[in-house]
């Protein structure tokens, strides 16, 4: 880097310890974040990249979910054109809880492509997402070294989408061995939500469209 960034991370990391540098040469997005995945400390974990935001209490609405040890936490995406011109996209998925047979019947015919609206499919961008670590560590490590530089996220959420199919293992998910019986779920936030699911306002990522 040119722009005195690696200096500007070590003040950040003398301050907070959360904080780590990670050197490596560049290969990529995929590697640079499965690097950061390999060295997750956390159980759970998101992407927020350069052309995103957030906002700042999204998580707060995820920690309850998290605490019930959701797979996976999925928020509603707008994108940005331009000052004043955001666009909201509402899911094509219900807001709700989806186990392996909702999957299997409401998540993976639609997962590309929505034949029955003719639209696009479920929403593919990483940074809609609050994962468990040892998901996506277990994906990553199949791309054998291996980078993306187009189409990234969905090579990542799709075959992640087809994990929560499958019975819960502790090979599959890090789980207890006696976790084949616990369903396997993930969670999708709407603003429209909150009578049944007692969420008061909206949780939304904002990517750029540049």
């Amino acid at each position: 880097s040119t722009d005195n960034s690696r200096a500007v991370c070590e003040e950040i990391a003398r301050q907070d310890r959360r904080v780590r540098i990670i050197d490596q040469e560049n290969r990529g997005l995929s590697m640079a974040r499965k690097a950061g995945v390999d060295n997750c400390r956390t159980e759970y974990i998101t992407f927020v990249d350069a052309d995103d935001f957030i906002l700042e209490d999204s998580y707060i609405y995820a920690k309850e979910h998290m605490e019930k040890n959701i797979d996976m936490i999925f928020f509603e995406i707008a994108r940005y054109y331009g000052e004043g011109n955001i666009k909201r996209e509402n899911h094509i998925l219900q807001p709700g809880y989806y186990d392996k047979e909702r999957m299997r019947q409401q998540v993976l015919p639609r997962l590309v492509w929505d034949f029955e609206r003719k639209v696009v499919g479920v929403e593919c961008s990483l940074c809609v997402r609050v994962i468990k670590c040892e998901l996506l560590r277990n994906i990553y490590s199949e791309l054998n070294g291996k980078s993306f530089y187009y189409g990234e996220d969905s090579a990542i959420t799709y075959p992640l989408s087809s994990v929560f199919t499958k019975p819960l293992t502790h090979s599959v998910l890090g789980s207890r061995p006696t976790a084949t019986k616990t369903p396997s779920v993930f969670r999708i936030f709407s603003s429209s939500s909150v009578t049944d699911l007692t969420f008061s306002s909206p949780s939304i990522f904002i990517t750029l469209v540049l």
